[in-house]
Protein backbone atom coordinates (compact mmCIF):
# COMPACT_ATOMS: atom_id res chain seq x y z
CA UNK A 1 0.00 0.00 0.00
CA UNK A 2 1.05 3.31 -0.90
CA UNK A 3 2.05 6.00 1.63
CA UNK A 4 -0.64 8.78 2.55
CA UNK A 5 0.26 12.35 0.60
CA UNK A 6 -0.16 15.69 1.26
CA UNK A 7 -2.40 17.22 -1.57
CA UNK A 8 -3.88 20.15 -0.19
CA UNK A 9 -2.49 22.89 1.97
CA UNK A 10 -4.56 25.63 3.18
CA UNK A 11 -3.85 29.32 5.27
CA UNK A 12 -7.00 30.93 6.11
CA UNK A 13 -8.71 33.51 7.95
CA UNK A 14 -12.20 33.83 7.55
CA UNK A 15 -15.95 35.32 9.21
CA UNK A 16 -18.69 33.03 10.83
CA UNK A 17 -21.65 34.04 12.71
CA UNK A 18 -22.79 31.38 15.33
CA UNK A 19 -25.89 29.67 14.44
CA UNK A 20 -27.66 29.78 17.83
CA UNK A 21 -26.17 33.10 19.24
CA UNK A 22 -25.88 35.15 16.22
CA UNK A 23 -22.25 36.28 17.38
CA UNK A 24 -19.79 37.09 14.24
CA UNK A 25 -16.43 35.76 15.02
CA UNK A 26 -13.10 35.60 13.23
CA UNK A 27 -11.33 32.23 12.71
CA UNK A 28 -7.76 30.89 11.27
CA UNK A 29 -7.21 27.60 9.90
CA UNK A 30 -4.37 26.12 8.98
CA UNK A 31 -4.21 22.60 7.90
CA UNK A 32 -3.74 19.72 5.12
CA UNK A 33 -5.57 17.11 3.39
CA UNK A 34 -4.28 13.67 3.28
CA UNK A 35 -5.10 11.51 0.34
CA UNK A 36 -4.67 8.00 0.23
CA UNK A 37 -2.70 6.48 -3.49
CA UNK A 38 -6.00 6.48 -5.43
CA UNK A 39 -6.74 10.17 -4.54
CA UNK A 40 -9.45 9.48 -1.83
CA UNK A 41 -9.34 12.16 1.45
CA UNK A 42 -8.27 10.03 4.31
CA UNK A 43 -8.43 12.78 7.14
CA UNK A 44 -7.93 16.63 7.53
CA UNK A 45 -5.17 17.84 10.12
CA UNK A 46 -4.91 21.40 11.55
CA UNK A 47 -6.33 23.85 13.51
CA UNK A 48 -8.60 26.48 13.75
CA UNK A 49 -8.30 29.40 16.45
CA UNK A 50 -10.65 32.26 17.20
CA UNK A 51 -8.81 35.58 15.81
CA UNK A 52 -12.19 37.64 16.78
CA UNK A 53 -10.11 39.44 19.47
CA UNK A 54 -7.07 40.16 17.09
CA UNK A 55 -8.80 41.19 13.86
CA UNK A 56 -11.10 43.59 16.09
CA UNK A 57 -7.95 45.08 17.38
CA UNK A 58 -6.82 45.53 13.57
CA UNK A 59 -10.32 47.51 12.82
CA UNK A 60 -9.73 49.53 15.48
CA UNK A 61 -5.81 50.40 14.52
CA UNK A 62 -6.88 50.84 11.24
CA UNK A 63 -9.98 53.21 11.83
CA UNK A 64 -7.56 55.28 13.49
CA UNK A 65 -5.14 55.55 10.77
CA UNK A 66 -7.50 55.99 8.30
CA UNK A 67 -9.75 58.78 10.52
CA UNK A 68 -6.11 60.22 11.08
CA UNK A 69 -5.32 60.63 7.52
CA UNK A 70 -8.87 61.81 6.53
CA UNK A 71 -8.37 64.65 9.43
CA UNK A 72 -4.83 65.92 8.03
CA UNK A 73 -6.52 68.63 5.72
CA UNK A 74 -9.76 69.37 7.25
CA UNK A 75 -10.27 72.34 9.25
CA UNK A 76 -13.74 72.83 8.95
CA UNK A 77 -16.17 71.34 12.20
CA UNK A 78 -18.75 69.88 10.03
CA UNK A 79 -15.80 68.16 7.95
CA UNK A 80 -14.35 66.57 10.53
CA UNK A 81 -17.82 65.26 11.73
CA UNK A 82 -18.62 63.94 8.26
CA UNK A 83 -15.16 62.29 8.23
CA UNK A 84 -15.22 61.06 11.47
CA UNK A 85 -18.87 59.61 10.96
CA UNK A 86 -17.71 57.76 7.58
CA UNK A 87 -14.73 55.91 9.46
CA UNK A 88 -17.00 55.04 12.12
CA UNK A 89 -19.84 53.56 9.95
CA UNK A 90 -17.80 52.04 7.66
CA UNK A 91 -15.48 50.06 10.30
CA UNK A 92 -18.59 48.76 12.41
CA UNK A 93 -20.29 48.34 9.13
CA UNK A 94 -23.42 50.35 9.91
CA UNK A 95 -25.81 52.28 7.91
CA UNK A 96 -26.09 55.34 9.31
CA UNK A 97 -23.42 57.33 11.46
CA UNK A 98 -24.46 61.01 12.81
CA UNK A 99 -24.35 64.10 14.82
CA UNK A 100 -27.73 66.30 15.58
CA UNK A 101 -28.42 68.97 17.73
CA UNK A 102 -31.98 68.64 19.29
CA UNK A 103 -34.63 71.22 20.43
CA UNK A 104 -35.20 69.84 24.21
CA UNK A 105 -38.67 71.45 24.39
CA UNK A 106 -39.68 70.78 20.90
CA UNK A 107 -38.47 67.26 20.74
CA UNK A 108 -36.91 67.65 17.73
CA UNK A 109 -33.51 66.60 15.78
CA UNK A 110 -32.14 69.20 13.36
CA UNK A 111 -29.03 70.23 11.56
CA UNK A 112 -28.08 66.60 10.97
CA UNK A 113 -24.51 65.76 9.91
CA UNK A 114 -24.72 61.85 8.73
CA UNK A 115 -22.24 59.20 6.72
CA UNK A 116 -25.01 56.75 5.47
CA UNK A 117 -23.70 54.09 3.17
CA UNK A 118 -24.63 54.15 -0.59
CA UNK A 119 -27.96 52.51 0.19
CA UNK A 120 -29.17 54.61 2.69
CA UNK A 121 -31.08 57.62 2.29
CA UNK A 122 -29.49 60.84 4.58
CA UNK A 123 -31.69 62.35 7.17
CA UNK A 124 -32.38 65.97 6.55
CA UNK A 125 -34.86 68.71 7.68
CA UNK A 126 -36.22 68.93 11.19
CA UNK A 127 -37.49 65.48 12.97
CA UNK A 128 -39.91 65.31 15.42
CA UNK A 129 -38.48 62.08 18.04
CA UNK A 130 -41.67 61.52 19.24
CA UNK A 131 -42.75 60.22 15.86
CA UNK A 132 -40.03 57.46 16.35
CA UNK A 133 -40.56 56.19 19.72
CA UNK A 134 -40.19 57.25 23.72
CA UNK A 135 -36.29 56.69 23.81
CA UNK A 136 -36.12 60.32 23.91
CA UNK A 137 -36.99 60.25 27.47
CA UNK A 138 -33.84 58.51 28.52
CA UNK A 139 -31.88 60.56 26.53
CA UNK A 140 -33.05 63.37 28.04
CA UNK A 141 -31.92 61.61 31.31
CA UNK A 142 -28.50 61.50 29.98
CA UNK A 143 -28.82 57.89 29.07
CA UNK A 144 -27.65 56.17 26.22
CA UNK A 145 -30.20 54.27 23.98
CA UNK A 146 -29.59 51.14 22.51
CA UNK A 147 -32.21 49.52 20.38
CA UNK A 148 -31.54 45.67 19.22
CA UNK A 149 -34.50 45.79 17.11
CA UNK A 150 -37.45 48.55 16.29
CA UNK A 151 -39.76 46.00 16.02
CA UNK A 152 -39.51 44.38 19.64
CA UNK A 153 -38.46 47.12 21.58
CA UNK A 154 -41.33 48.73 23.77
CA UNK A 155 -39.80 52.24 23.16
CA UNK A 156 -39.77 51.81 18.95
CA UNK A 157 -42.87 49.35 18.47
CA UNK A 158 -45.37 51.67 18.08
CA UNK A 159 -43.37 53.71 15.63
CA UNK A 160 -41.78 50.90 13.47
CA UNK A 161 -43.60 51.97 10.15
CA UNK A 162 -41.57 55.63 10.58
CA UNK A 163 -38.03 54.47 11.61
CA UNK A 164 -38.01 51.49 8.95
CA UNK A 165 -39.28 54.29 6.37
CA UNK A 166 -35.94 56.13 7.38
CA UNK A 167 -34.10 52.82 7.03
CA UNK A 168 -33.50 51.70 10.54
CA UNK A 169 -33.54 48.62 12.18
CA UNK A 170 -31.44 48.55 14.85
CA UNK A 171 -29.82 51.71 16.87
CA UNK A 172 -27.40 53.03 19.59
CA UNK A 173 -27.83 57.11 20.21
CA UNK A 174 -25.87 59.21 22.74
CA UNK A 175 -26.98 62.15 24.63
CA UNK A 176 -24.84 65.49 24.64
CA UNK A 177 -26.15 67.63 28.02
CA UNK A 178 -25.95 71.17 28.51
CA UNK A 179 -26.84 72.24 31.77
CA UNK A 180 -28.96 68.86 32.64
CA UNK A 181 -30.56 69.84 28.87
CA UNK A 182 -30.23 67.63 25.67
CA UNK A 183 -28.91 69.80 23.00
CA UNK A 184 -27.49 67.30 20.76
CA UNK A 185 -27.10 63.18 19.66
CA UNK A 186 -24.36 61.03 18.60
CA UNK A 187 -25.88 57.91 16.41
CA UNK A 188 -25.47 54.59 14.57
CA UNK A 189 -27.98 52.50 12.76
Amino acid sequence: AADPAVRALYDVEYRTVGKEDRVERWVAAKGRDVFDADGRRLRVAGTVLDITRRKNAEGRRNAVAELAQEWKDLVAPGDIARAAASVLGRTLGVGRVGYAAVDHEGETLHDVLDWTASDVTPLSGTLPLRDYGSFIDRLKQGEVTVVEDVRTDPRTAPAVAALQAKAVRSFVTGPVLEHSRLVAVFFGT
